[in-house]
């Protein structure tokens, strides 16, 4: 079985999820120093900081409030998936399901 980035995250430990991370990258690209964990958590006190976010693709405002019910709802609720796979002209719910958190990032 030949594993990728996307399986670093194999452990509940963040230092063990980063190791495989860095391991994996530095086997493809570019070794890293590190790796930064953007967490809902996080992402929260950003948006305490700036206020709330607004997505136009998905109609949808992004608050410390809802954060997280949204995150699931895009990642883990067909309905949500289903919806990323329109908005993002993408077929097939694996390849959507982290749209939504990925646009949200670059906002």
């Amino acid at each position: 079985m030949q594993l990728g980035l996307r399986d670093s995250n194999l452990s509940a430990d963040f230092p063990t999820s980063a190791r495989l991370a860095i391991d994996q990258y530095g086997l493809r690209c570019t070794p890293v120093d590190g790796v930064i964990a953007f967490t809902p958590s996080l992402i929260e006190h950003i948006l305490q900081v700036t206020g709330p976010t607004y997505i136009p693709q998905y109609a949808e405002t992004i608050t410390v409030q809802n954060l997280e019910e949204r995150l699931h709802y895009y990642q883990l609720d067909n309905a949500g998936i289903r919806k990323e796979e329109i908005v993002e002209h993408v077929e097939g719910p694996l390849q959507a399901r982290k749209l939504f958190t990925s646009t949200l990032a670059v906002l």
